[in-house]
Parts: C-alpha cells; sequence; structure tokens
C-alpha cells in the first residue's frame, strides 16, 4: 500500500479488517514520514443497498475524527496508531454486511 505523491487535499481509506473508512490528507509532516488524515462524512447513495450494492456520498467534514498515519520503516507503507493499513489516493468506504 506505499503511495507516491501524497498531497494535501487527496483522499485517503483506513482498512479495519473488512471495513473500509473515507479520510482526507489535511497535513504532512516529516518529510512525508507522518501524514494527518481527516474523516469524511458519508451517506447512503442512490440505490444504496447494504448487501449488494453500498454506493456512499463521501463527503470532507472539517469536523470529522484526525488521525495520523506512519511510513513503516520496514515495508514503506502507511498505518495509523493502531497499525491498520492506509492507502492514499481515493476515499473509499464499505462495511462488510456478514457481521
Amino acid at each position: 500500500m506505499e503511495e507516491k505523491n501524497i498531497k494535501i487535499g487527496m483522499g485517503a481509506t483506513l482498512y479495519v479488517g473488512s471495513d473500509r473508512y473515507p479520510y482526507v490528507v489535511i497535513d504532512i509532516k516529516r518529510n512525508g514520514k507522518q501524514v494527518i488524515l481527516q474523516e469524511c462524512q458519508t451517506k447512503p447513495g442512490v440505490n444504496f443497498d447494504y448487501y449488494n450494492n453500498q454506493n456512499w456520498d463521501i463527503t470532507p467534514d472539517p469536523t470529522g475524527k484526525i488521525i495520523t498515519a506512519n511510513k513503516a520503516r520496514r515495508n514503506g507503507n502507511f498505518y495509523n496508531e493502531g497499525r491498520t493499513p492506509v492507502s492514499f489516493g481515493k476515499a473509499s468506504m464499505y462495511q462488510d454486511p456478514s457481521f
């Protein structure tokens, strides 16, 4: 999940098990080794179906939760404080309906 050219305003996705949560990059620190993210607002999109068609409307939320993603030395991937993987380029939302 190593990403190049991370920029402020870029979408990001936090992976928690099989679920995905959308964030946006709000700051970059330590020569790109630490990225500050803010949680996006989500609401079900048109024709939303929890089991077959999870299309979410995702928008930045200036009051959303803030987390930090750090670049790992071993593999160059980014992880938040809880060692949960983060990818950059797109903010994505998915909730596994099997739980």
